[in-house]
């Protein structure tokens, strides 16, 4: 089964980035993004929970807190 698009996931913000901010995966061990901006103009500290989504190009956005 093809997957197209991204897939939302959960994730905890690891590092916040002049150009957004990293997130470290929650669903799948080992997967960190590149720095990726919310959707809305929410801000985040490290350590906070997020449901993000992340296209194969590694492009995406941070949806909303948990």
């Amino acid at each position: 089964m093809e997957i197209f698009g991204g897939i939302v996931e959960r994730g905890e913000v690891s590092q916040v980035h002049q150009d957004g901010y990293i997130i470290s995966s929650l669903d799948r061990n080992g997967i960190i993004t590149r720095p990726i901006k919310p959707v809305g103009t929410e801000s985040y500290k490290a350590g906070d929970r997020v449901y993000y989504f992340i296209f194969n190009d590694g492009t995406g956005r941070i949806i909303c807190g948990m």
